[in-house]
């Protein structure tokens, strides 16, 4: 089964990217060989299931950029042999293409993600006790965890329960996680 998606620039270029190491690693020669033999990995899930339990690899992608939507069409391929079958022409998918890994990435609850019309940001507690508004910069979201790329370190504290409350300069008496509940 054919499940088609649409790149933006930067994840093309992230995909190229990882594309070139995949090569490099397998002996790849692009000049003789198909992408196809990279069996670059693509996992697809149903609107009805957890996760992204299908495997497929990616198979397919235009030669270049749609400059009216700024996106890349592209094609997997996913095995359909479960009877009766689960992929079915015209489904919804939601697909996930690994394009790297980040070792120690910072994970927030998307419950703490707020924002306005500066942007997506936090609450934070000081060392005085007192509320900050930090402005973040936000990576993919993992089982109602969200990757923030920048903007807090490991050791803040993020605010997650009572964020309507919380205001930025108020004092606060936090409650971590260890010794809630």
């Amino acid at each position: 089964m054919y499940a088609y998606f649409h790149l933006n620039e930067r994840d093309l270029l992230s995909l190229l990217e990882l594309r070139n190491e995949e090569s490099v690693e397998q002996g790849h020669d692009s000049d003789t060989m198909s992408d196809q033999e990279l069996h670059i990995p693509l996992f697809l899930g149903l609107a009805n299931e957890e996760g992204y339990p299908h495997e497929g690899i990616l198979d397919f992608g235009e030669s270049s950029i749609n400059t009216s939507t700024g996106t890349i069409e592209s094609r997997g391929v996913f095995s359909n042999t479960e009877k009766p079958v689960r992929l079915l022409p015209g489904l919804f998918v939601r697909l996930r293409l690994p394009i790297g890994e980040t070792p120690d990435a910072l994970l927030v609850s998307e419950r703490a993600i707020a924002a306005d019309q500066s942007g997506r940001y936090v609450l934070v507690v000081n060392k005085e006790n007192k509320v900050e508004k930090r402005p973040v910069t936000l990576g993919q979201c993992i089982d109602g965890m969200v990757v923030i790329e920048q903007g807090i370190k490991a050791e803040d504290k993020v605010i997650i329960n009572g964020l309507q409350q919380a205001r930025p300069g108020s004092v606060v008496q936090p409650i971590t996680e260890s010794t809630a509940g």
